[in-house]
């Protein structure tokens, strides 16, 4: 990679750790989290946040050119993410009544399985 666009990875990356990780630290200090459609919705949420940070930091170590963290534990973190974030898109539809209850798991286990296919081609 170039230099400039090193320097636009790592400081986009350095921006967004800090803004998933501050977000989900504000929810969990504030409880701001209250109007999501339930208490699993909150957590799922929250969890999302705090997988998002983790991968944007495993992601920022593998560009820093002093760390050069191995990609695979970047990759295992993005596909922790898509997941959590499916899962929290899932709840909210659920608790909508929009989503019968015994699709939920087969559209969670299907969308994981296509992110985790299109990560490693």
């Amino acid at each position: 990679m170039s230099s400039i666009a090193t320097d636009i990875a790592l400081y986009g990356h350095a921006v967004s750790l800090a803004a998933h990780a501050g977000f989900a630290l504000y929810l969990l200090l504030t409880d701001r989290a209250r109007g999501l459609a339930g208490q699993g919705s909150r957590r799922i949420f929250v969890a999302a946040l705090v997988a998002t940070a983790l991968w944007n930091g495993l992601v920022l170590a593998s560009v820093w050119p002093a760390l050069r963290t191995p990609a695979p534990a970047a990759a295992a973190a993005d596909l922790l993410r898509y997941a959590l974030w499916l899962a929290f898109l899932l709840s909210l539809l659920r608790a909508s009544g929009r989503m019968p209850q015994q699709r939920i798991m087969g559209v969670l286990i299907a969308g994981t399985a296509l992110a985790w296919a299109t990560s490693a081609a």
